[in-house]
């Protein structure tokens, strides 16, 4: 992006994994990617490095990999839970990966050292269980609902978010619910859920004004301000400045 103008297109380059996820860094393009490959027959085959962070040069090529969050010898589990979403930290170099469905936040150094891992309270996921044949499903007695964590972000430089959608997938309709988790930046201690209907993830946001994005009725995102005391302190609730669908 050259300085001073809009973002544009440049070219498109060829992976050898499937994507999750992507944010730049200082030191390259980082992707979030389970480390499963083709295989010479066409079947998925698990690479031995086994890592989900790879770090590529400008032409796509792999510099390097690490970080192993789950160890498996089956490719249908790794694929599984090796889904996510990754935040990158321009500031201080960190990374940051929420699990979709181990329902994990991981922390890390920018050269990788894991600072901290914090484990998602209440979060529901199958127990993923494999037959003599190879086949990989979900545990067939689980009758609870499904977790996913769709999205991560800052808020301000003390707080992470995570949005996780829950799907009561053996209740009328498959009713799907949305809430927020908030954790300490520094240590990942985890502070709480926040439930809102009407809200699906958290974009941005500082001591000012934070950014929410929601499904319904219509996709749309609202900015709004964070109402301060005459001292100068954030007081509960917030106001809504903007609209955007």
């Amino acid at each position: 992006m050259p300085e001073g103008s809009k973002p544009a297109y440049a070219r498109t380059v060829r992976l050898p994994f499937e994507a999750e996820d992507a944010c730049h860094t200082s030191r390259g393009l980082l992707v979030l990617a389970p480390p499963i490959t083709s295989g010479a027959t066409g079947s998925p085959e698990l690479n031995p490095a086994g890592a989900s962070l790879h770090r590529l040069d400008g032409d796509g090529m792999v510099l390097e990999s690490f970080h192993v969050p789950y160890r498996s010898t089956s490719p249908a589990v790794v694929q599984s839970l090796d889904a996510g979403r990754i935040l990158c930290s321009p500031a201080d170099g960190t990374i940051t990966v929420a699990y979709s469905s181990l329902g994990e936040v991981h922390h890390l150094a920018a050269d990788g050292e894991v600072r901290w891992i914090t484990r998602l309270p209440n979060h529901s996921y199958p127990p993923l269980l494999e037959d003599p044949n190879g086949t990989v499903g979900p545990s067939a007695d689980f009758r609870g609902a499904i977790d996913q964590v769709r999205h991560i972000a800052r808020y301000d430089d003390s707080l992470l978010v995570v949005s996780v959608t829950s799907t009561a997938v053996f209740e009328p309709g498959r009713p799907t619910t949305t809430r927020l988790g908030v954790m300490r930046r520094l240590d990942g201690a985890f502070l709480g859920y926040y439930t809102d209907e009407t809200v699906a993830g958290l974009i941005y946001g500082d001591s000012e004004q934070f950014l929410l994005y929601r499904d319904l009725p219509h996709p749309a995102v609202t900015l709004r301000r964070v109402p301060v005391t005459p001292a100068g302190r954030p007081v509960g609730g917030a106001e809504e400045r903007k609209r955007t669908p």
